[in-house]
């Protein structure tokens, strides 16, 4: 049976059987108790409690951080290991989470209408241009704890830390 749903409102229906059908739908929905949000599956009611109960049951080996999805925990090793699964497809930049990756991808638009006043770089997004700016500027308040080197922004400096991070596969045994 097709839905039909009357006027601007969504739920509202035209036969009565189509309507106890969507109804039968929310009786299968699980709500969080402490937040209200909804569900259709129990198992991810399940995972989503955690973060309100504070039990971080996945530990990365590594460092010890624990977080309370595993998900979250395969993404905080790409730190580590310094692998950048999700690649753009138009310049083959690599990012270690997909939300990077789309946030990189608006870069790519056509439409960029921040431009910089020092260089003329334009941006698509007003907060990459002010973070552009900062590279002008010549201050470099950002120091890495490692190296010493400094950097504008501090997403750079993250950047740059996790090089001391990653295992170096190609090493100088005249150097090091």
């Amino acid at each position: 049976m097709v839905k039909v749903e009357v006027g601007e409102e969504h739920g509202v229906f035209e036969e009565e059987y189509t309507s106890k059908m969507h109804t039968r739908r929310h009786r299968k929905c699980r709500v969080c108790s402490v937040c209200g949000k909804v569900f259709k599956r129990p198992h991810d009611l399940r995972r989503h409690v955690l973060i309100h109960t504070g039990l971080r049951p996945y530990v990365c080996d590594i460092c010890g951080k624990g977080f309370s999805q595993s998900s979250n925990l395969k993404t905080h090793i790409h730190l580590h290991t310094g692998e950048k699964p999700y690649m753009c497809n138009v310049c083959f930049k690599s990012f270690f989470r997909k939300s990077h990756l789309q946030g990189h991808s608006q870069t790519h638009i056509v439409q960029k209408p921040y431009v910089c006043s020092e260089c003329g770089k334009a941006f698509s997004k007003s907060c990459s241009l002010k973070g552009h700016i900062l590279t002008h500027s010549g201050m470099k308040s950002h120091i890495c704890n490692v190296c010493g080197k400094g950097f504008a922004r501090a997403d750079n400096l993250k950047r740059h830390t996790v090089t001391h991070l990653a295992e170096k596969k190609h090493m100088c045994n005249m150097c090091n």
